[in-house]
């Protein structure tokens, strides 16, 4: 079982999917839910009310909204440190708060 999570775009005739898309097996969607879900919450609110994030467990910190990013990394041969891939999507609050009420939904 994977969890998709894929970036739509809007155009004349509806919805098109984009290239943008994460997938997750089942035990990373867990790890994220149950180990990071409050804390991506807290620092989204904190984002949102003005305050200062900065905060590294795959949440993007930018200059504006706030945005979960959820990207795939890897440790290549000869490193010391994970470094992220192209995989991946960003997500707005809002998003975020739309997935996750999606996924327990369905569970």
């Amino acid at each position: 079982m994977q969890v998709h999570i894929r970036q739509y775009t809007l155009v004349i005739n509806g919805l098109y999917p984009t290239k943008k898309v994460i997938a997750l097996n089942l035990e990373q969607w867990k790890r994220l839910d149950e180990l990071y879900y409050d804390r991506i919450n807290e620092n989204i609110n904190d984002c949102v009310n003005k305050n200062p994030v900065d905060y590294k467990v795959h949440l993007g910190s930018n200059i504006g909204n706030p945005v979960v990013n959820i990207r795939k990394w890897f440790m290549p041969d000869g490193h010391s440190e994970v470094i992220p891939t192209r995989q991946g999507i960003t997500l707005s609050a809002n998003a975020w708060y739309y997935v996750r009420a999606r996924i327990h939904k369905a569970s």
